[in-house]
Formats: structure tokens, sequence, C-alpha cells
């Protein structure tokens, strides 16, 4: 019985499998990097829009008080 076709070798393969996973996650990766600049720059667009429709208020906080009263919440079971 002759060998015609050459066996792979089984340490070979066990090498180059992480270096697929990586190239994968990588890949992966670049592509989700890559959606997520395009939705930011689709959003900024949206955004723009909204605000030469409907006009834009600054929103900022001019003061915070604490208020109290006599009947404080108390925690309970």
């Amino acid at each position: 019985m002759t060998e015609t076709e050459p066996q792979p070798d089984p340490q070979s393969d066990a090498a180059n499998e992480p270096a697929l996973e990586r190239g994968t996650y990588e890949i992966i990766q670049n592509r989700l990097k890559s959606h997520s600049a395009e939705l930011e720059s689709r959003l900024q667009k949206l955004n723009d829009e909204r605000r030469s429709v409907f006009g834009s208020i600054p929103t900022e906080l001019i003061s915070k008080q604490r208020i109290t009263t006599e009947h404080n919440c108390t925690a309970r079971d």
C-alpha cells in the first residue's frame, strides 16, 4: 500500500489555528470599527439636519439644590 498524498502534520495544523482565529478576530474587529464610524457620521448628519429644522437650545446646568423635608425617605425591607 503506497501513499500518494502526504498526510497533514497535526502539529502544523495546531500552529496555524491560533493565527487563523486571531485573523478572524481582527477582521471582525475592523468591520465593527468601520460600521461604528459610518453610524457615527450618519448620526452626526442626522443631528445637524434636526438642528436646522427644529432649532437648538443648548442645555446647561444653571444650579442645583438639595431639598430636605421632615419626611425623608428611609429604606425598608
